[in-house]
């Protein structure tokens, strides 16, 4: 009976370690499909072709549509903003206007090119408003350009000392902190 006991306990404890020798290979076998999948790259040809006619990284763009709508073309937030980049139609509008193209149609915003080239421009367009700085230009791409300079204008944040506990709202912080945690994620998968 003992022996029988022990020959179980053997088997049970063999049992385990193959389990947990399994799980550890799985996890150094799949963690760069993990981290693909967590970290998709969509769009890529798009993504290039306007991050280089817009003088924009790559990475940045795939972060920001990451973080905006997970690579969902058709992904409306609950302030109507829509598509990859999650853009609202009136700045969509805007955007249009000052690129010269009278015709805007808000159906565009679901169509992935125009959505991405749109966004990237308006990136591009916060990023020379604020002087090269991309972290200000993200924080008003999630909170407006008004709000970003009159935080400037106030000394509620430091241009040149971007703190996110600084930043008022807690929404453009936990914004502007998933956008680096994922611009850092792309250039360490894909770089």
């Amino acid at each position: 009976m003992r022996k029988k006991k022990n020959k179980n306990i053997l088997l049970e404890l063999i049992s385990k370690g193959l389990v947990l020798l399994f799980a550890i290979v799985m996890i150094f076998y799949s963690s760069e499909k993990i981290q693909n999948t967590m970290y998709p790259v969509k769009y890529e040809e798009t993504i290039l072709k306007y991050s280089a006619e817009y003088n924009l990284d790559p990475f940045l763009i795939l972060a920001v549509i990451k973080v905006e709508s997970a690579f969902n073309e058709t992904a409306v937030s609950n302030k109507d903003a829509r598509g990859l980049m999650q853009i609202m139609p009136t700045t969509a509008q805007w955007i249009s206007k000052k690129l010269g193209q009278e015709e805007f149609n808000e159906a565009d915003l679901f169509e992935p090119e125009k959505n991405i080239m749109l966004g990237t421009w308006y990136i591009n367009y916060l990023i020379e408003k604020f002087n090269g700085n991309t972290e200000l230009a993200i924080m008003a791409y999630n909170a407006g350009p008004t709000s970003v300079q009159n935080w400037l204008k106030e000394g509620t944040i430091d241009e040149e000392n971007i703190v996110v506990s600084s930043i008022p709202y807690d929404e453009t912080a936990n914004y502007a902190k998933k956008i680096k945690d994922a611009y850092e994620m792309y250039k360490k998968i894909y770089d």
